[in-house]
């Protein structure tokens, strides 16, 4: 018999890839696919990391009388100064859909169009304006989630924003 001391190291290191826990699946994986859509690019879009989703101090109360840990979401992507996304990570070693009520929760209360679940791997899209669920290779652009959620040109919204942020944040 020959020893092969490499077989045992390959087991090991697909079995610690899949591993990942949620924030280096954040970094390694959903990140860089946000980032890929234009969201770190464009001049003005911004993702916004662990976004408050309560905003009173400490969370809510408990029957007990303390208070429950203040919820955050994971990612929201803003464009032209406003919320458009959310988007809720799990850990890849999960199913991309195990955060899908916690993104539609999130964004039911926050007021935001688009909720998105993700492992990384594979995105569930939820349009909270009409109610579709879809599976989806990528992250819409700032743009295209903008036209998708006001499809209808307003200039006076276009205009309003310019004057108040100055052409460069809008």
């Amino acid at each position: 018999m020959v020893f092969q001391p490499f077989e045992s190291c390959k087991k090991t290191t697909i079995s610690i890839a899949m591993s990942k826990n949620e924030d280096q699946t954040k970094y390694d994986l959903i990140t860089p696919k946000i980032e890929e859509s234009g969201w770190r690019n464009h001049p003005a879009p911004n993702v916004q990391l662990e976004f408050p989703v309560t905003h009173h101090k400490g969370g809510r109360l408990t029957g007990s009388g303390g208070r429950a840990k203040t919820l955050k979401a994971d990612y929201v992507l803003t464009y032209k100064n406003t919320n458009l996304a959310v988007i809720e990570a799990k850990k890849e070693s999960l199913g991309y859909t195990a955060g899908l009520e916690q993104a539609k929760s999130y964004a039911k209360k926050l007021e935001i169009p688009f909720a998105y679940a993700t492992n990384g791997h594979k995105i569930r899209e939820v349009d909270m304006i009409n109610g579709t669920v879809q599976d989806v290779d990528r992250y819409p652009t700032p743009e295209e989630l903008w036209h998708r959620a006001f499809p209808n040109t307003n200039n006076w919204r276009e205009y309003s924003l310019i004057w108040m942020f100055g052409e460069t944040d809008i």
